[in-house]
């Protein structure tokens, strides 16, 4: 949890995760978070959300209907954690109906590696 350039202290950090549809609300906030908190210990992933950006009601028995939607996850020091949350509530606009939603608890586990000094930037996919 600690270690060379891992930024996290001896009581570890926070792993904060948010649900968002699949349209370019996880970029925003990736490249935010990384412009405002010089934060890079951030991804982005796809899964199939069952429930996570719409009510679910359904027939006893049945599933509802999965849509695709983005998963962002950041590891961030406990000192970041509520501002890092704050911004990304914001920036998602989570407090409306079907944008998803955000939660935090703590860093069990993680992998100090740094990247190479000159590795270019990613640029924002149009």
């Amino acid at each position: 949890m600690s270690g060379a350039g891992s930024g996290l202290d001896q009581r570890g950090g926070k792993l904060i995760q948010c649900v968002v549809p699949d349209n370019g609300t996880d970029r925003r906030l990736l490249l935010g978070v990384r412009e405002r908190f010089g934060e890079l210990r951030a991804r982005s992933a796809s899964y199939f959300a069952n429930g996570a950006l719409q009510e679910t009601k359904t027939r006893r028995g049945k599933l509802a209907r999965a849509q695709m939607a983005r998963l962002v996850s950041v590891v961030c020091s406990v000192e970041q954690a509520d501002d890092i949350f704050c911004f990304m509530f914001e920036e998602a606009a989570l407090d409306q109906p079907g944008n998803g939603m955000v939660w935090e608890g703590p860093l069990v586990v993680s992998s100090a590696f740094e990247l190479p000094v000159n590795l270019p930037e990613e640029r924002a996919r149009a």
